[in-house]
């Protein structure tokens, strides 16, 4: 039982460090004027950015699965690519055409302006998709590995870089689009350097 539970609770506080880290995101867009409407488009763009982005969870039990020598690893890194530049291309169709515009506007029953907006989070948040994609193959190669505790200390700087980057972004008053994916995007290239 100790040796489970040295290995579960740090992909336990994995979880706790993720949650955090949208609170703060929507912590720093309350501190904006028209902070309701910022929220709004905000949850907007994630619904339809998760939709995609689901698609990758399980990429790291493929890698903790797969990746058991050093060829089947680099297999399941190509794959891993693969896969999420074809996940990624309908979101960024959706993001960058009008159609894909008047489909998020149909769905969402929202005015030109506020459609504008989401998909101004979608074009910038396409690349997490690529970006998530490796995090979960690293982050599975270390879970394989046993190195859940690395994982959380990771995951903590993660988190850490997020809130830098949200509080100095909220300070230099950048557009609230920029801060909150530059954040994540920062925090995750971070994290997968460390991975």
């Amino acid at each position: 039982m100790l040796a489970y539970w040295r290995f579960y609770w740090p992909l336990a506080l994995i979880g706790v460090g993720m949650v955090l880290s949208v609170q703060f995101q929507n912590a720093t867009l309350a501190k904006y004027p028209n902070a309701v409407t910022e929220l709004a488009v905000l949850a907007l763009a994630y619904g339809v950015f998760s939709f995609f982005n689901a698609s990758l969870q399980f990429i790291a039990q493929l890698s903790n699965v797969y990746a058991r020598s050093p060829y089947a690893t680099r297999q399941s890194w190509r794959f891993v690519v693969l896969a999420s530049a074809l996940i990624m291309m309908p979101l960024a169709v959706i993001a960058g055409t009008h159609s894909g515009m008047a489909l998020i506007s149909t769905i969402f029953s929202i005015d030109e302006n506020l459609t504008g907006r989401v998909g101004e989070y979608l074009v910038l948040l396409c690349p997490l998709i690529l970006l998530n994609g490796q995090r979960h193959f690293f982050s599975g190669l270390m879970v394989q590995a046993k190195l859940t505790g690395w994982m959380t200390t990771i995951n903590f700087i993660y988190l850490a870089v997020v809130i830098a980057t949200l509080l100095t972004g909220l300070a230099l008053a950048i557009k609230p689009a920029y801060v909150v994916v530059g954040a994540e995007t920062l925090g995750v290239i971070v994290m997968l350097c460390l991975l």
